[in-house]
């Protein structure tokens, strides 16, 4: 608790004492005091460093324009407590645009509240005598600060990289969806889930030796492996929205009777690759991920977990909402062996060799791929992987690895002798639900129009309306990247790039575009 009481200012208005005694707002005007405190803040991602008699807050909020949110900082939960006492306090709780926090959940509230495609700039303002008061608590600040961003950060690159091209995908085979066809579930097979790490090609023959009473469940990337060695697989998983996935299916054979596996894309997949494989003869079985677009849509498409854009991940939770009560992984080794990144067979190793020469061998090209960041050594292999001779891993792919640990434990997946076992699962797949694009993309429209007209409001309801409007959240990684990729994106309106994302919408010809 860093406040003692209050005191009367010249002005009449009532001031909070520090425990030292010394005022923390001016005693003579307080509220001149305020509007120079808020000059120079005009919207964006607020962090104010100490309430006390919220003079400063009240001041910055009604200067303040655009897309804005105050998080107000106090010392402690005590001082908290103490500051909403006052009646100031308590009236700008009221409004939708502050929130008050205290030091021991800044870091939670900043990672919860804080969307970079939502407001054009982030920061951080202290009240100078609170600054003063609580100096010894700058470093913790700052730390939680820097954390959160951090955590912020890695997920807008994603978004700003990809909004774009996943928007782009979902609406072209949201306009093609005419629901799923039927599948089998494990019946009560193991299933194999395929990645196609190096260790893959140790387990080919036991693969083989094992095909007749394994569910098959292959990641893209191990497809190519898997048919150069006879291996049909029975689903064959793709999350990737890049356009070289569609090199993953090249390979692709006719479809003979005896060939019926069924490729299960996610709606932000590729659709150049979909329709390669479909006019191959191939079932096409769709499924979701958590991307806003594909979760509005609402077709009844399976929801896919994929942790941290993990296709094994992903093929895994396939196999799990089949049913799976066995599941076995191949080539999920989350590390390099020796000198090698993938197994035999890939897209990689017929494009590469294909271009290979003496200034550029293709064991160049590989180690491009594995020293895009820094390698260590790895102690020991995966528990999911064959035996490794030489592994090496990467900060992300052992974060791969920690998240597919992280499904096996969410949904009880014990590894007994290589085998992750689930004796209560059971099968989970969705029925798909009467969907038209056509009513669907109207209604999208229709509501972002609407969105639009806040503007004109002056957006009464606070930056948390649009936030919690599940229309405006549809397309917030689309608007992240229009952030990133326009010119001065970091300082345009929120309104503004809505208003671009809404023009992208509406043209005729949006689907088609690269």
């Amino acid at each position: 608790m860093i406040y003692s009481d209050w005191a009367a200012s010249k002005t009449g208005l009532q001031i909070p004492l520090f425990d030292d005694g010394k005022p923390m707002h001016s005693k003579y005007d307080p509220i001149r005091e305020a509007k120079t405190f808020a000059e120079g803040i005009n919207s964006g991602f607020i962090v104010v460093l100490g309430i006390g008699g919220a003079f400063h807050i009240k001041s910055l909020l009604e200067k303040a324009d655009g897309m804005t949110f105050v998080l107000a900082v106090e010392a402690d939960r005590e001082s908290l407590d103490f500051c909403k006492k006052n009646p100031l306090a308590a009236e700008l709780e009221k409004d939708s645009r502050i929130l008050f926090c205290h030091t021991g959940n800044l870091k939670e509230k900043i990672t919860l509240h804080y969307l970079p495609a939502v407001y054009d700039g982030f920061s951080v303002v202290p009240q100078r005598a609170w600054e003063t008061k609580c100096a010894n608590l700058s470093e913790k600040i700052q730390k939680d600060i820097k954390e959160a961003l951090s955590i912020i950060s890695a997920d807008f690159s994603v978004q700003s990289h990809f909004g774009k091209i996943w928007q782009r995908n979902i609406c072209i085979n949201l306009s093609t969806f005419n629901g799923n066809p039927s599948i089998e579930d494990c019946n009560g097979k193991t299933a194999a889930v395929i990645a196609a790490g190096p260790s893959l090609d140790l387990s080919i023959s036991e693969l083989k030796e094992k095909r007749d009473s394994l569910k098959i469940f292959s990641t893209d990337t191990a497809y190519g492996p898997l048919l150069k060695n006879g291996i049909i697989p029975d689903f064959v998983v793709s999350i990737d929205a890049q356009h070289i996935s569609r090199t993953h299916f090249t390979i692709c054979p006719e479809n003979p009777a005896s060939n019926g596996t069924v490729f299960v894309f996610d709606l932000g997949a590729n659709p150049d690759a979909v329709r390669h494989v479909s006019s191959k003869g191939y079932k096409i079985f769709f499924a979701s991920s958590s991307h806003p677009l594909s979760m509005l849509a609402d077709t009844g498409t399976p929801l896919l977990e994929n942790g941290a854009g993990t296709v094994t991940i992903a093929a895994a939770d396939f196999a799990r909402q089949l049913g799976a009560k066995k599941i076995v992984l191949y080539g999920a080794d989350f590390s390099y062996n020796r000198g090698k990144p993938y197994a035999n067979g890939t897209y990689l190793e017929r494009n590469f060799y294909s271009e290979s020469g003496k200034l550029s061998p293709a064991e160049t090209k590989y180690d491009g791929l594995m020293f895009r960041a820094p390698l260590h050594k790895r102690l020991e292999n995966t528990p999911f992987s064959g035996k490794l001779e030489n592994p090496y891993a990467s900060e992300i792919l052992e974060n791969y690895e920690k998240t597919q640990i992280e499904w096996c434990r969410l949904h009880s997946y014990e590894l007994k002798d290589g085998i992750l076992e689930n004796t209560k699962q059971s099968t989970e797949i969705r029925k798909n639900k009467n969907f038209s694009f056509i009513e669907f993309h109207k209604n999208l429209v229709g509501e972002l129009s609407k969105l639009l007209e806040k503007e004109a409001e002056g957006c009464k309801g606070g930056p948390e309306e649009i936030i919690n409007n599940p229309f405006a959240a549809s397309i917030l990684p689309f608007i992240a990247f229009l952030r990133k990729n326009e010119k001065s994106g970091n300082k345009v309106s929120f309104f503004a790039l809505l208003k671009l994302a809404y023009s992208q919408l509406t043209r005729y010809n949006v689907f088609y575009e690269k």
